[in-house]
């Protein structure tokens, strides 16, 4: 009995040890000056197939008739002007990101390490950075004076998952409220503890 007990105890310090899951998290936030998008982690890429290199001009993220394009890099090719395109059994977010323009959004600026691409329409890939093959990559876009809407992103909040046998990228978006929005929850909750020290005092 208490080796069972120890063996299960054992199993799951283990557990609570092991390596997790890679997968890149890609956060797009809309506040009153503009949009942020943003992405960090890992990935694991077993399972899929290095295919050919693909060039990158530039960041943007494009809204098409079946899915949205998404590639977080710098406005202009350096200096990763290359990424790695690798291709598999992809199991890619449904649906648009909500307008079909088929027009591609640079961003205004690039802060970051790294590159991160997905493209379900033409390729059905995913760009990582050239030579990557494990390790934590990162980076983020900004476009200045723009909203989420404006990308194509709608409804928000939302999620879109991209997913192979062995690992994700999960994009989420959210909006900043405007300061005026946190003055009038402030103010809110200054009557409310006004209102209950008067319950209090009665």
């Amino acid at each position: 009995m208490k080796t069972k007990l120890f063996l299960a105890v054992a199993s799951f310090a283990l557990s609570l040890t092991a390596p997790l899951m890679g997968i890149i998290n890609i956060t797009a936030v809309e506040s009153p000056s503009g949009v942020t998008i943003s992405f960090s982690g890992s990935l694991d890429l077993t399972g899929l197939t290095k295919s050919t290199k693909a060039a990158f001009t530039n960041g943007y993220v494009a809204s098409y008739s079946a899915n949205g394009d998404i590639f977080i890099a710098p406005p202009s090719a350096e200096p990763f002007a290359e990424a790695d395109r690798y291709t598999g059994s992809i199991t890619f977010y449904s649906g648009n990101f909500g307008i079909n323009t088929g027009v591609a959004v640079p961003p205004t600026s690039y802060s970051g390490t790294s590159i991160i691409g997905i493209d379900p329409l033409t390729t059905s890939s995913i760009l990582v950075p050239s030579g990557y093959t494990s390790g934590t990559i990162s980076g983020s876009n900004y476009y200045e004076d723009m909203t989420l809407a404006d990308l194509g992103f709608s409804p928000v909040p939302n999620t879109y998952t991209t997913s192979w046998a062995a690992d994700s990228i999960v994009i989420s978006t959210s909006t900043v409220p405007e300061p005026t929005t946190y003055a009038a929850l402030a103010g809110v909750a200054v009557l409310g503890l006004a209102a209950l020290r008067r319950r209090k005092v009665a």
